[in-house]
């Protein structure tokens, strides 16, 4: 998974009805294994479109790029999982973070 930024997660208390304050990528591309790939073959990345959630509401869109569906959600999954993982040693619940196909709508 490559993000568009590496930027760490700054301390946050664990109140979860505010968003945590957190550097968070613009956008996800998967890691494509290219392994038995025709020479000179170009494999197409496609924008998929996630809503990242925190306590079960909308948080933020989060496009990943990934030449199917599968490999896009594969990619949100594991970065929701990481950003999980850091949250909780910051005091959060355990998967506080989810995703939900499609951007995130306003209510």
């Amino acid at each position: 998974m490559n993000a568009s930024t590496n930027d760490p997660i700054d301390n946050q208390s664990s109140d979860t009805g505010a968003f945590p304050q957190v550097d968070l990528p613009t956008e996800l591309s998967a890691d494509v294994d290219t392994t038995g790939a025709i020479e000179d073959e170009t494999i197409q990345s496609v924008r998929w479109d996630f809503c990242l959630l925190f306590a079960g509401r909308a948080w933020m869109s989060l496009p990943v790029y990934a030449p199917s569906a599968d490999e896009a959600a594969s990619t949100i999954d594991a970065f929701v999982q990481r950003l999980n993982t850091t949250l909780k040693s910051k005091g959060y619940p355990s998967n506080i973070c989810s995703w939900t196909t499609g951007a995130c709508t306003s209510s």
